[in-house]
């Protein structure tokens, strides 16, 4: 199709704001929607476009940032909520989330195309680079009240002690069962190092699984090196088993890597198993992000290594 002068600037515009190109005119709209149908350009929510490759290169959390700049430029005001206000405040959330829609604040529960609009308040809304969203207490209320207990673990893990005292008095003016945060503010763990530890933990909780305890350290004495571990179960009986999360990041991430080749991070796992037998560990447990997305695979593995149900 033959390059469109103002949709070029209408686009590269946008990708200077860090935002979706989105349409102020008729012609413009027309001119949009046509690269859209051509597969020129991706439609990522209403009256929002970007080139697929642009968009291809963003991590989620980006990717739900342009949207939003994007619906504040032609909706200015909307209070961001939900899901969504957890995310541009910088809270954990899985991929599943990132699923393309929205949600807002409104005066009342009603649902539109890829937005969801959900009664809470906004008069203490705050500002995040310039987009308002629900202040981080009503933002946690309103996850634990709307979201299943696996995905919001994670964001009472990080976030939850900081603003116990708020989240406190939000339920307080709440007239609706609260019991979801309440669980979540029994569980959560501010040791838990990452949004995919946190998840694997919720699914132990889930699953029935006692919970474990978090970044236990052992010295080895041989090699003289120090291991921390995920997750950890004294029995009864004395033995010790350790559960190890094993997600992707760990062998693909450069940051978490470094230089090691992904032979040479099996290698160092395995060196860390047999240190931590050394240090009276009985049984280790390996598992993945898949294994927590299919928890009957992760009960299995817990089942096999002798981790005990809550009695």
């Amino acid at each position: 199709m033959r390059r469109n002068r103002v949709v070029e600037q209408l686009l590269d515009s946008a990708q200077h704001g860090h935002r979706c190109a989105y349409a102020c005119n008729r012609n413009e709209r027309v001119a949009l929607a046509r690269r859209a149908r051509s597969g020129e350009l991706n439609q990522v929510f209403r009256n929002c476009y970007v080139r697929p490759d642009y968009w291809d290169s963003l991590r989620p959390a980006e990717r739900t940032w342009h949207i939003c700049r994007t619906v504040n430029r032609y909706n200015p005001g909307v209070v961001f909520a939900g899901k969504t206000a957890a995310t541009l405040l910088g809270f954990p959330l899985s991929h599943a989330l990132h699923d393309g829609t929205i949600v807002c604040a409104a005066r009342r529960n009603w649902t539109s195309e890829r937005t969801q609009h959900i009664y809470t308040d906004m008069d203490s809304a705050i500002s995040m680079q310039g987009l308002l969203v629900t202040n981080p207490a009503h933002t946690l209320v309103d996850c634990a009240l709307l979201l299943p207990f696996e995905e919001t673990l994670p964001m009472f893990d990080s976030a939850s002690i900081t603003h116990f005292k708020q989240i406190m008095e939000v339920m307080g003016t709440m007239s609706r069962d609260v019991s979801p945060v309440l669980r979540l503010l029994h569980f959560a763990d501010p040791r838990s190092e990452s949004g995919g530890e946190s998840k694997a933990r919720a699914v132990i909780i889930v699953l029935g699984f006692v919970v474990p305890e978090l970044q236990i350290s052992f010295f080895d004495p041989v090699t003289r090196k120090t291991y921390r571990t995920d997750y950890l179960w004294r029995l009864a009986d004395g033995r010790v088993i350790v559960g190890e999360f094993d997600g992707m990041e760990k062998y693909v991430n450069p940051q978490m890597v470094g230089s090691k080749t992904i032979e040479q991070r099996v290698l160092a796992e395995r060196e860390r198993d047999e240190a931590l037998r050394r240090c009276g560990v009985s049984q280790i447990v390996h598992f993945s992000y898949n294994d927590v997305v299919h928890p009957d695979q992760l009960r299995r593995k817990l089942e096999q290594a002798g981790v005990p149900y809550v009695s």
